[in-house]
């Protein structure tokens, strides 16, 4: 029974769409002003960073960012950021690159440094966070706020749909002023993340049963696996991170061409969950019914989480809701992982973050992702 297993993640899934009713008019108008119009020209390149699901919003938006604005867009480890990345390549003109650094606390060690080393350098800053007195935002030339009501303690639903809503606005407000469409064009896009939202409330019920049933299947699984192409990669790497946090059992993530050259190999494979996002939208569509074809043809079970699953043949579909873009697919596709890793966790009676005893004890927010030394280069 649903009932029995009901917990934080699913209470946190089920709230997601409301949480966007009330987010929207303030972060849009946040992103609308965040830059000038004279600094919005003088982009030329953009770098999105984030560690945890703040570096998962960045996978998932970096699509939106690459089409809306038509500028090269980088999603990038902030440590990769702030100690390798070649000092030239920073700031080669003014505001150039612009880091949208993201950091749900805003106290992450390692945002903090790559903004600190870029904005050193010349480039301009951008932090999105829930704190605007945090680290980040004090060493960021600019802050977008997510102004968020505290909920129970769970791995990140609400702040990742928050960081999503915010960066796909930032990305539509920026091709809007650089003239990439229309105003009408922009308008109909920001009018697609609101009416995702509704789609996703009309189908949780649905939704929320068809995980309950997956995850009483899998319960007991060793693997797990996540696979995604293009926009949709972003929810694969989304499901593995939650599968660690909520399940502690191990899982991967990879897209469908590498899974054929990889994956397909897996000798446990009756052991496995494995979860195929697709977006019927997705240019490697194709790709994924061969994938699902083929995990048909070896005897393994297989979940296809797409807005139209009925064309994966799937025995185990599950329906999103079809945003009518695929570079905004990721929006809707995270909430059936979520419920997924919570629904397992909950059959188990296991503890999200390992109970954070003996060595994991520590509060997530602490030691290990902020009390880390800064290093600016």
């Amino acid at each position: 029974m649903i009932g029995d297993c009901d917990n934080p993640m699913r209470r946190q899934a089920k709230s997601v769409p409301s949480l966007m009713r009330q987010i929207y008019q303030d972060i849009e108008f946040r992103t609308r002003y965040i830059l000038t119009t004279p600094e919005i020209y003088s982009l030329q390149n953009i770098i999105l960073i984030g560690c945890g699901d703040s570096y998962c919003a960045a996978l998932a938006a970096k699509t939106a960012f690459e089409r809306l604005t038509q500028l090269p867009v980088w999603v990038m480890n902030p440590l990769d950021l702030a100690r390798y990345y070649p000092a030239h390549l920073l700031a080669p003109s003014p505001n150039n690159p612009c880091i949208v650094a993201l950091s749900n606390s805003g106290q992450v060690a390692r945002v903090v440094e790559a903004v600190t080393r870029c904005k050193q350098k010349g480039g301009l800053t951008i932090a999105v966070t829930s704190d605007k007195r945090s680290r980040l935002a004090e060493s960021s030339d600019k802050v977008v706020e997510m102004v968020l009501e505290t909920a129970e303690h769970a791995p990140g639903i609400r702040s990742y749909v928050a960081m999503m809503v915010t960066l796909y606005l930032l990305a539509i407000r920026l091709g809007e002023v650089k003239l990439r469409y229309t105003m009408e064009t922009a308008n109909r896009y920001r009018d697609a993340i609101l009416r995702t939202g509704q789609t996703m409330e009309e189908n949780f019920h649905e939704t929320d049963a068809k995980c309950f049933e997956i995850a009483s299947t899998f319960k007991d699984s060793t693997y797990f696996e996540f696979i995604g192409s293009g926009p949709d990669f972003a929810t694969a790497w989304y499901g593995h991170e939650k599968i660690y946090e909520a399940v502690g059992r191990p899982a991967t993530y990879t897209d469908a061409e590498t899974w054929f050259h990889v994956s397909f190999f897996n000798r446990e494979s009756a052991n496995t969950l494995s979860v195929l996002t697709a977006d019927t939208q997705n240019p490697a569509h194709s790709r994924s019914i061969e994938l699902a074809t083929k995990m048909k043809a070896m005897g393994q079970r297989l979940v296809v989480v797409s807005n139209r699953p009925e064309e994966f043949q799937a025995e185990l579909p599950v329906r999103v809701a079809d945003c009518g873009y695929d570079w905004l697919a990721p929006l809707a596709q995270f909430i059936p992982h979520a419920l997924i890793a919570g629904y397992i966790a909950a059959l188990n009676s296991e503890a999200y973050h390992r109970g954070f005893a003996g060595v994991w004890a520590d509060d997530p927010s602490s030691a290990s992702t902020t009390d880390s030394q800064i290093v600016v280069v």
